[in-house]
């Protein structure tokens, strides 16, 4: 149904209260009294958002025409779509625009959405997902990037002497420095911003090289896009540093060979000097060794930092000391580099906050060791719940290994993840869980170095685990239609909650249904009572029990047994009384809901009163025709449709021109049947009984439709024009003669608007 607009919308608004009211009441009493919600042993939920049988229908907003119910295909177009317009903002400046529609939820559950429904259909869905998030930190990055360049801006020219003069304002944080001093200091973070836009460059970059190669779309636009920004980025900050520093020269000189390994360091020789050439004298210097490895790296290797702990190359920063001819000496001994690692990029850089640092790149071939992992026991008895510390050591041929990621697994379990201390130490603490199990538990560390030069070893150590009595809390009460809601807790000894445990549930001595508890220990479940069990004449008391049990677990079995009353099966009016012995809160509710609905709907009846309107569909009053229209009683001519809506266009009215030949459009294909669908369900009606060409035109005409009416986007000529297109296709179908004339777009009409 189209938009309702213009003198109905009191009335309409009266006559929504009245129908919203009732409609609700209506549900509240159905789900709360007559059907209370019911599940088997193995029932599942419906898939959230759907009535149980399918997609539901939605109005997706402003997302790309996107529903639920269109298809992978259409959910990948509307995803490319947004990623090629959001990646082009970068090139034109507009970073807030940018940031925000990649931080849009919409924009990110299209994406989880398609990633969802493709399940397995090789790396698309995968790589779709990642990339996304590259671009949106990437993204980020930008803009912090030319946030702080503005100040930087600001710093300079009061620093120049225009502050004094009145020509500017103070910058918000910045204290005037005649000598540079603030401008430099915001320099040095923006040197620190310009090397996160490089790397999340890089790795953006990698995402969508390999997403464009997997789905054979043309992502050329967003990569140019990527490119240029992070061209912006490195000219401008070139300049920067020109501007506020003193540049560095640095020289390498290895002293042996390029393989390398945590047992065989990388020892070489420096100097830094000017631009001048003169030596960095006595200057203490900090060092940083990034690893590098091919482009072209498998962008579905497993990500770092899927954990806690960040489990990818990690870069090393060493400190040195020049001497009166600015040479120093440098060790790099790698410990997470991949083995895959062709470079070793060094940056060095003066303690003197007026010079600038400078990089060199050197070659490198790593090779893996098998370090030696030690975990020690725990000294005493641990139960559920309780603290436990893991300690033991990661070295190597004697050298302690240092800031190496690891996992710790009790009974296969994940519980922690960690990083090595500066000893090389492991010094972890956890709560024990409730799968160690007392017959055998065990504690077993991992290393998080796969395809590194470490080999991930593992080492184990046994658990003496004690066993802890649980109780289980149960309350049963029949809530009419042979059900029964059973509710309690789970917890251990001290009244710990026992958390994600399934718990039976049985009526009669039968087995109806398991369930787990939640965050408290919590469960709460309706069941059937089972056939035979209740008696047609007479109220029945049935046993109700629940049990956990501790089998494979540190936890004790429990159970808890309660009597509940059922009323006779064929008794109407014992149904009803005990639902509204269980749903006070829903009737109190559904009460108030009738009262609104009952309002509304009086306030309506006085308001047709009032205005004499008669009973009848409403139209859009754009589209001009309806029962309302002295044109309503003849045939509807396909070129009078074209001609109302270029006649919108010409009036500056771009928005009411789509919205009016969009109902046209909608005259023109009715068959009847589809006046009281959704744009979207009128689409997919005829989406299967129009070619190609067609059904190409209507969803184009579809999606603009949906950008005017629900996000009050802003109307181009194209979408007109496309419009109008639509018009002529579909008239000329239903019209002996073709639909003649053009639609000139006049782009510099300062009256044309968006309305």
């Amino acid at each position: 149904m189209f938009p309702v607009r213009g003198r109905d919308s009191v009335g309409t608004l009266a006559l929504l209260l009245a129908a919203v009211g009732i409609a609700v009441a209506a549900v509240a009493l159905a789900v709360g009294v007559a059907v209370p919600a019911v599940s088997g042993p193995f029932d599942a939920p419906a898939e959230p958002g759907t009535d149980g049988d399918g997609p539901a229908q939605v109005n997706p907003g402003s997302v790309g025409g996107g529903t639920v119910g269109v298809g992978n295909e259409r959910l990948l177009t509307d995803v490319a779509r947004q990623v090629r317009s959001g990646a082009v903002n970068l090139t034109q400046d507009d970073y807030d625009q940018a940031r925000d529609q990649f931080g849009d939820e919409q924009v990110n559950e299209l994406i989880a959405e398609y990633r969802d429904r493709a399940g397995d259909a090789g790396a698309q869905p995968e790589l779709l997902y990642r990339s996304q998030l590259a671009l949106q930190n990437h993204t980020e990055q930008v803009a912090a990037y030319w946030e702080l360049y503005t100040l930087y801006e600001e710093a300079t020219d009061a620093e120049s002497g225009l502050l004094r003069a009145g020509t500017v304002a103070s910058p918000a944080g910045v204290r005037h420095s005649p000598d540079g001093e603030i401008s430099r200091e915001i320099a040095l973070k923006l040197d620190e911003r310009a090397d996160r836009v490089e790397e999340t460059a890089a790795e953006t970059l990698r995402q969508y090289r390999a997403l464009a190669a997997e789905s054979n779309r043309d992502y050329a636009a967003t990569i140019e896009a990527i490119e240029a920004s992070h061209r912006n980025v490195t000219t401008s900050h070139q300049a920067v540093l020109r501007e506020e520093f003193v540049e560095t020269n640095l020289t390498l000189r290895s002293a042996g060979t390029d393989r390398v390994s945590p047992l065989a360091p990388l020892e070489a020789r420096g100097r830094l000097v000017t631009e001048d050439g003169r030596p960095l004298a006595n200057e203490r210097v900090t060092l940083e060794f990034d690893p590098e490895t091919p482009v072209g790296t498998d962008p579905l290797a497993p990500e770092s930092g899927q954990g806690t702990v960040d489990s990818g190359p990690q870069t090393q920063y060493r400190q040195a000391l020049t001497n009166e001819t600015g040479w120093f000496y440098l060790e790099y001994r790698p410990t997470t580099m991949p083995l895959n690692a062709t470079e070793l990029t060094v940056t060095a850089s003066p303690a003197d906050t007026e010079l600038i640092g400078d990089e060199r790149t050197v070659s490198v071939t790593a090779e893996q060791i098998r370090p030696t992992l030690r975990v020690d026991p725990p000294s005493s008895e641990v139960a559920f719940n309780e603290t436990v510390s893991i300690t033991g050591s990661l070295s190597a041929a004697g050298v302690q290994l240092r800031n190496i990621p690891y996992r710790v697994f009790v009974d296969g379990q994940i519980v922690a993840e960690n990083r090595t201390t500066v000893t090389g130490g492991l010094d972890t603490s956890l709560r024990l869980p409730a799968a160690a199990d007392p017959a055998g538990a065990q504690v077993r560390v991992q290393l998080l170095t796969d395809g590194g030069v470490l080999e991930p070893v593992n080492a184990t150590a046994s658990l003496d685990v004690a066993t802890t009595a649980t109780e289980v809390s149960l309350s049963a009460q029949s809530v009419g239609d042979g059900t029964v809601r059973v509710t309690g807790q789970l917890t251990a000894a001290g009244g710990t909650p026992v958390v994600d445990q399934p718990v039976s549930v049985q009526l009669a001595d039968q087995t109806v249904a398991f369930v787990r508890t939640d965050e408290t220990g919590s469960f709460d479940r309706t069941v059937t009572v089972p056939e035979g069990t209740a008696d047609d004449d007479e109220a029945v008391t049935v046993t109700a029990a629940v049990s956990f049990d501790g089998s494979g677990t540190n936890l004790a079995t429990a159970t808890e047994r309660a009597e509940v009353t059922v009323p006779p099966s064929g008794s109407i009016l014992g149904t009803v009384v005990e639902s509204l012995r269980a749903n006070t809160e829903v009737i109190v509710f559904a009460a108030g809901i009738l009262l609104l609905g009952g309002a509304g709907f009086l306030l309506s009846r006085r308001w047709r009163r009032s205005s004499g309107t008669e009973q009848g569909r409403s139209v859009p009053a754009e589209t001009a025709v309806g029962p309302d229209n002295s044109d309503a009683a003849e045939p509807v001519e396909p070129a009078s449709l074209l001609a109302r809506t270029v006649d919108h266009y010409e009036a500056g009215n771009r928005a009411t021109a789509v919205r009016s030949g969009y109902a046209a459009v909608r005259l023109l294909l009715d068959e009847g049947a589809t006046q009281q669908l959704t744009h979207w369900e009128f689409y997919d009606y005829h989406r299967g009984r129009l070619d190609g060409e067609a059904d190409t035109l209507l969803r184009r005409v579809t999606e603009h439709y949906e950008r005017v009416e629900f996000a009050a986007e802003s109307v181009d000529e194209s979408m007109v024009a496309d419009v109008v297109a639509a018009l002529r296709a579909f008239g000329s179908d239903r019209s002996e003669e073709k639909l003649t004339g053009d639609l000139t777009l006049d782009r510099d009409d300062p009256s044309i608007s968006d309305d």
